[in-house]
């Protein structure tokens, strides 16, 4: 279930170009207009607006938003429907504008959830790699077994604190 726009970016997924590349041209064009039918019914809307308004608005997005999954598209489509981003109606009519105009408001919001769960997945790998790195670490002595190193080796930190120390008493 998607319930927030940080859920959309977590779902993942084929942007629409990708879907269109992967299926055949126009694929994620239909699949907007279906989903902008949907919203539009939902609102009442639908015997305000013609079909030239549906595709219209569908191809710009398509144009405008290449780069967007169905799942952050739909999550704006259910934001929009929930009234996140004002309302539709300019008297008894729609303007097209007002759900492209929402959609640029969303984007905002949908970069800041994009770099917040791109933070959260470097966070995420770093902290395994750390643990990594403390189930595989090994004392100085048995480093030194695993070298070939003489037993007397000294570890060149220890070595350095020794000489700065030297450094320092002068």
């Amino acid at each position: 279930m998607i319930n927030s726009a940080y859920d959309a970016v977590k779902e993942g997924g084929m942007s629409l170009v990708q879907i269109d590349n992967h299926f055949n041209k126009g694929a994620s064009e239909w699949w907007i207009k279906v989903m902008l039918i949907d919203l539009l019914t939902f609102l009442g809307a639908m015997d305000s607006v013609t079909p030239f308004q549906v595709k219209g608005i569908a191809s710009r997005i398509r144009q405008e938003y290449y780069h967007l999954t169905p799942s952050e598209l739909t999550y704006f489509f259910y934001s929009f429907s929930m009234g996140d981003y004002g309302r539709m109606y300019s008297g008894r009519s729609v303007n097209p504008q007002d759900i492209l105009i929402a959609l640029k408001e969303y984007m905002h919001q949908l970069f800041e959830k994009r770099v917040q769960y791109d933070n959260d997945q470097k966070r995420v790998r770093q902290e395994q790699e750390a643990e990594q790195a403390r189930r595989e670490a090994v004392d100085f002595e048995e480093y030194k077994k695993l070298k070939g190193l003489p037993d007397d080796y000294e570890n060149p930190f220890d070595r350095a604190m020794k000489t700065i120390k030297v450094i320092n008493k002068k």
